[in-house]
C-alpha cells in the first residue's frame, strides 16, 4: 500500500461509493406468467405448492439455507393462508394467488428476499390433475427461476422449464450459481461498493466542531 508521513493534525474519513443496495444479497423466486386454471379455463388463478427450499449445494442434496419469515415473499396467497406454509415440509401446502387476487393479474410467484449463496432450489408441485384436489393449480406452460435485487425487483430469468401435470411432485433446479454470477457480473452497479480513505488537515476551529458532535455533511 502507498503511504506518506502526515502531521498529527490529520483527520481521516472513509467514504463509501453509493451502491444502490446492490452490495446486499440478491432475492430469488419461482415465477409463472399464468396458471393452467386461469389460462386454460379462464377461472380463478391458483398454484398449489409445498416444501419450498433453497440450498448452497448445486444439487439440492445438502446445505439447506434457512429463510427467515420476514424474507419469505409471494405475489399472494388464498384467503386465510400464509406464505410461511410454502416453506414448511411436505403435507403443508399453500395455494398461491396473483398480486391482486384470484381474478386479477395472471402472474404468480413465491421466493425469498436477500438470500445469499443460493445454488439450487427445490419445491413440491402438489397434485394438479383435473381428477385430483389440485384441479389444475399449476403453471400454464412454463416455470421460471428468477434472481432480483435485494428489494425484490428487477427480476432476471436464470432458468425456464416447460411445465405440465407431469411435474407433479418434487422438482429441483440445480446449478443456479453460475447463472447468477453471470447476471451479476455483467452489471457493474451490482458489485460491492468501493471505499476511499481520505486524509486532510483541519484547524483548531473545525476540530472543536467535530468534537462537539456536529454533522458537517
Amino acid at each position: 500500500e502507498d503511504s506518506m508521513d502526515l502531521p498529527e493534525s490529520t483527520a481521516y474519513v472513509t467514504f463509501q461509493k453509493a451502491s444502490l443496495g446492490y452490495d446486499k444479497p440478491p432475492s430469488w423466486r419461482i415465477f409463472t406468467s399464468s396458471t393452467w386454471k386461469r389460462g386454460a379455463k379462464t377461472a380463478e388463478n391458483c398454484w398449489k405448492i409445498s416444501a419450498l427450499k433453497f440450498f448452497a449445494s448445486e444439487d439440492c442434496k445438502s446445505l439447506e439455507i434457512g429463510v427467515p419469515v420476514a424474507n419469505q415473499i409471494a405475489s399472494g396467497v388464498a384467503d386465510g393462508a400464509s406464505v410461511h406454509t410454502a416453506f414448511q415440509g411436505e403435507g403443508a401446502f399453500v395455494e398461491l394467488r396473483s398480486e391482486d387476487g384470484e381474478a386479477g393479474s395472471s402472474a404468480i410467484w413465491v421466493g425469498a428476499a436477500q438470500l445469499n449463496g443460493v445454488r439450487c432450489i427445490s419445491f413440491k408441485q402438489e397434485p394438479s390433475g383435473l381428477s385430483s384436489e389440485g384441479n389444475g393449480c399449476r403453471p400454464l406452460t412454463n416455470l421460471e427461476v428468477q434472481i432480483g435485487d435485494y428489494q425484490g425487483s428487477s427480476w432476471t430469468t436464470v432458468q425456464s422449464v416447460p411445465w405440465s401435470v407431469r411435474n407433479d411432485g418434487v422438482n429441483t433446479f440445480p446449478n443456479l450459481g453460475r447463472g447468477a454470477d453471470a447476471i451479476f457480473g455483467r452489471d457493474p452497479s451490482q458489485q460491492p461498493p468501493q471505499t476511499l480513505t481520505c486524509a486532510f488537515q483541519i484547524n483548531d476551529y473545525l476540530r472543536s466542531v467535530f468534537h462537539a458532535g456536529v454533522d458537517l455533511m
